[in-house]
């Protein structure tokens, strides 16, 4: 765990990676991770485009969110459950 993430945050915000630079270890940690979301979102968006940038949003945005805690057999009908049923 970063004890002063301010800094790593800081440098990251300013980074421009190079074009043939793999971007998926700075995306995990910016954007997954939610260490920088906005960052991260923006390195997808230059990298693969409109289209491509929301697709991996809506799905890191339904694999993130967790089914609550019920005694219900009942299947749960919360947010991404087409998209998310299989996870």
């Amino acid at each position: 765990m970063i004890e002063e993430p301010e800094p790593v945050r800081a440098a990251m915000d300013h980074y421009q990676p190079a074009e043939d630079e793999d971007i998926q270890p700075l995306v995990q940690i910016a954007f997954y991770e939610g260490f920088i979301r906005k960052r991260g979102f923006d390195w997808l968006l230059s990298r693969y485009g409109l289209c491509s940038a929301i697709t991996t949003v809506g799905g890191a945005t339904c694999r993130t969110r967790r089914r609550p805690a019920t005694t219900s057999s009942a299947p749960w009908s919360g947010p991404c459950t087409r998209s998310c049923a299989a996870g």
